[in-house]
C-alpha cells in the first residue's frame, strides 16, 4: 500500500512538473513558426519590389499575443551583367535569444 502511494505520488509530481514545461515549449514553437511565416511574407514582398536595395525598414507586429520586431534590408552587390541584391529579413522578440534570419538574393538585369 505504501509503495503504491509512493508510485502514485511520483507519477503525479512528474505530470505536474511536465505540464508547465510543455506549455512553454509549445508557446516557443508557435512563436518561431509565426516569426518564420511572417518573415517569409516580408521577404517575398521585398523581393517583388523594383528596388529591393531600398532603405531598411523596421517595425513591430503582434501575432499570437507576442510582439515581434521585423527588420528588412537589402544590399546591392556588384555583379557583371546586372545588379545583384542581397535581401535579409530579421525577426526578433523578447522571449527568443536568437532572431529568425531569412535571406535571398535577387538579380535585376
Amino acid at each position: 500500500m505504501i509503495v503504491a502511494a509512493a508510485l502514485l505520488a511520483a507519477c503525479v509530481l512528474t505530470v505536474i512538473t511536465l505540464i508547465p514545461s510543455g506549455v512553454v515549449s509549445l508557446k516557443k514553437a508557435e512563436d518561431i513558426q509565426a516569426a518564420t511565416a511572417y518573415g517569409l511574407e516580408v521577404l517575398e514582398t521585398r523581393r517583388a519590389m523594383l528596388d529591393p536595395a531600398a532603405a531598411a525598414t523596421t517595425y513591430e507586429i503582434t501575432l499570437n499575443q507576442t510582439t515581434f520586431q521585423v527588420t528588412s534590408r537589402g544590399r546591392a552587390i556588384s555583379h557583371p551583367g546586372g545588379r545583384l541584391v542581397n535581401v535579409v529579413v530579421e525577426v526578433t522578440w523578447n522571449r527568443q535569444p536568437q532572431p529568425v534570419l531569412l535571406s535571398t538574393r535577387v538579380f535585376r538585369p
